[in-house]
C-alpha cells in the first residue's frame, strides 16, 4: 500500500485473515488501526509515516508479528501494547519523538534489531538490558 496518502479508512482489511504482510507506509489520512487486530497471522507491518495515529493498543492482538517498523509515527506516546509481541525480531521506532518510556520493550526478548534513532525524549534505556538477543541497536 504504498502512497496511500488518500485512503483514510482501513476497516476492509479486517477480513484478510491469512495475510502475513502488509505495508501502510505513507498512510498519513488514516487515525484509526483497530482493523488491524484480527489480522492475527500478520509477521511484518510497516507502518512508518503515519502521522495520525495515535493509539497502536491494537497491534497487542499481533502475536505472530516479527518485524514491525512504525518510524516517523509522530504522534505515538505510549508502545505498551507492544510488550505483548513477543515474537518481533525487528523493530523500528526512530523518529517517534513523543515516545518517552520505553520499559514494554524488556519482554521482547527475541528482539535481533531494534532502530529507536531520533527519540530524543527517551532518557532511560533500562529496558535495553533484558534483549539479550539483540544484535543491533540504533540510538543515533
Amino acid at each position: 500500500m504504498i502512497d496511500c496518502q488518500k485512503i483514510t479508512d482501513i476497516t476492509a482489511l479486517q477480513r484478510l485473515s491469512n495475510l502475513q504482510s502488509l505495508d501502510r507506509r505513507y498512510c498519513k489520512r488514516i487515525t484509526d488501526i483497530t482493523a488491524l487486530q484480527h489480522l492475527t497471522n500478520l509477521q511484518r507491518l510497516k507502518m512508518s509515516v503515519c502521522y495520525k495515529i495515535t493509539d497502536i493498543t491494537v497491534l497487542q492482538h499481533l502475536t505472530n508479528l516479527q518485524s514491525l517498523n512504525m518510524s516517523r509515527c509522530l504522534y505515538i506516546t505510549d508502545i505498551t501494547a507492544l510488550q505483548h509481541l513477543t515474537n518481533l525480531h525487528s523493530f523500528s521506532m526512530n523518529n517517534c519523538t513523543k515516545i518517552t518510556y520505553i520499559t514494554p520493550l524488556q519482554y521482547l526478548t527475541n528482539l535481533q534489531t531494534l532502530n529507536m534513532s531520533i527519540c530524543d525524549k527517551i532518557t532511560d534505556i533500562t529496558a535495553l538490558k533484558q534483549l539479550i538477543n539483540l544484535q543491533t541497536l540504533n540510538m543515533s
